[in-house]
């Protein structure tokens, strides 16, 4: 049975590494948790939801594809259920601050990987892993219905970033790659639209500079 992804949902699934045991957490239909095993890519999933009715949609489709017993539905707000049950955890379609919240609530010590997938504030995201002494390991950008999205998988680790490595990515900044400029031009005019904020106005328009600098520095 062949399961329909958007781009971004394939994209997270590539993010993930291997693992014996993954938690998906705001898992919602639960065909990410279920890839991740008819792909192989884990042994067990738990699908993880807030609220009932996903939950319900969840374990419809694990019934569907015939694994109950490799994938599991599990209420839970964040990881409260799973935190000490899985090595890679994979938070996606939530706003950075919200993703950044449940992290901050759960213990992290036995969790290996972090897939997360913010729909807006990474910024925030990025400068709240460090905080909590994870560093990324890499990024990937994908346009999925024509919106760009940004895709971060983290470990344990000690690091520092730059103002310009917290709004653009600091492997994508590396990177660079076909999606770059319209990653950087979207930031660039969010930062714009602040310009006459009385409030960080000017922090505002100083780092949109610096990031047009960037691009024309990609564009020579």
């Amino acid at each position: 049975m062949n399961i329909r992804f958007t781009k971004r949902m394939q994209s997270i699934i590539d993010m993930v590494p291997p693992s014996v045991t993954v938690a998906d957490i705001g898992a919602d239909h639960a065909l990410v948790s279920v890839n991740l095993i008819i792909s192989g890519k884990a042994q067990k999933v738990f699908a993880c939801d807030i609220n009932e009715g996903p939950v319900k949609t969840a374990s419809y489709n694990i019934e569907r594809f015939n694994l109950s017993g490799k994938v599991f539905p599990v209420l839970s707000d964040g990881l409260e259920k799973v935190w000490d049950k899985a090595e890679t955890v994979i938070i996606a379609g939530m706003g950075g601050e919200l993703i950044l919240s449940i992290l901050r609530k759960s213990n992290l010590n036995l969790i290996k990987n972090f897939v997360l997938q913010p729909m807006n504030h990474a910024n925030i995201l990025r400068a709240g892993l460090v905080d909590l002494g994870l560093k990324i390991e890499t990024e990937s950008l994908v346009s999925d219905y024509g919106r760009v999205y940004c895709i971060i998988r983290a470990v344990h680790g000690i690091t520092k970033y730059n103002d310009e490595e917290l709004y653009v990515g600091p492997c994508i900044l590396r990177q660079k790659g076909e999606l770059f400029e319209r990653h950087l031009n979207k930031i660039i005019r969010f930062e714009k639209s602040k310009e006459k904020d009385i409030i960080n106005g000017k922090e505002h328009g100083k780092r949109a500079q610096r990031l047009e600098a960037i691009l024309k520095e990609d564009t020579l």
